[in-house]
Order: C-alpha cells, then sequence, then structure tokens
C-alpha cells in the first residue's frame, strides 16, 4: 500500500468536498508541494504526508522549511478512524531545540522537526486534544490565509 498517494487523493477529495477548488500537481517530483488551492486573493500551495498507523515508523519525512502554505497530514488507521486529518499552518513548524530531546511539539504549541523528519509516535487523541481542536479537519485555516493578504 503506497499511504502517500492515498493521502494525497483523499486530500484532493476532501478539499473538492469544501468547496476548494484543487489540482495535484502533475509533476511527482515537485519540491515542497502536492496540492495547489486555487483562491481568488493567491494559490495555497499544500504539502500532503501520510502515517500508516499500523505501521512501526511514526515519522514524516520532508523539507518542513520548504515552499509550502500548509501541510496536511493523514493518518491511515488512528484511534478507529478510517482517516483523520490535520491540517496545519507552515508557521506552526519549528526546527527541535537541543534542549527538547523528546515530544511531537513544544510549549508553545509549535510542532518540532530535526533536520527532515518529524516523529509522531507518541501522538495520542487525550495527551494532545488541543492539536486535535486546533487542527483535524480544519479546512477553513486555507481561507483565513487568503484573506490575511487583502
Amino acid at each position: 500500500m503506497n499511504s502517500g498517494i492515498i493521502a494525497e487523493y483523499y486530500v484532493l477529495c476532501e478539499l473538492w468536498r469544501n468547496d476548494f477548488r484543487a489540482l495535484k500537481s502533475d509533476n511527482p517530483t515537485e519540491k515542497g508541494w502536492d496540492i495547489l488551492v486555487l483562491l481568488e486573493q493567491q494559490n495555497i500551495k499544500i504539502q500532503v504526508k501520510a502515517i500508516d498507523w499500523k505501521s512501526t515508523s511514526k515519522v514524516i519525512n520532508g523539507n518542513f522549511g520548504g515552499d509550502f502554505d500548509f501541510l496536511v497530514l493523514v493518518l491511515i488507521g488512528f484511534n478507529e478512524k478510517k482517516y483523520t486529518v490535520l491540517v496545519i499552518p507552515k508557521s506552526k513548524f519549528k526546527k527541535r531545540p537541543d534542549t527538547q530531546k523528546n515530544g511531537i511539539t513544544d510549549i508553545n504549541g509549535n510542532f518540532l522537526y530535526t533536520n527532515t523528519t518529524s516523529t509522531w509516535r507518541t501522538l495520542d487523541i487525550k495527551i494532545h486534544e488541543s492539536v486535535f481542536k486546533l487542527y483535524e479537519d480544519k479546512w477553513n485555516q486555507i481561507l483565513e490565509l487568503d484573506h490575511t493578504i487583502q
């Protein structure tokens, strides 16, 4: 199973279902983004990542400082759901400081990464309740970014 392809098409369908016009990159090696959302004021670039919760690895790889506006993380088989989607603005990703060895987020709620990896194995629906409240299926954030440039 190629969870990356499944996630990209799932996100594309969810965007259309939520009344966004969106296009998948026709270049599979497009640097930084997978889906382009067409809005009135600007185009929004989305990087899609997937974690198959049944696999042993709970790590996403990528260029977290790359050319995208949102990272959409699709958790496959997480918490009894087929797909759990987190829509996270790029601004919420920060390089992990040497002083913090563990954890998905820092004390300010920023998602942490080291070089090109972000580890999610400790993600828990109860412990990280605020993460789910802020980002689960929050497609409206895309529109908010469009309105900030007017």
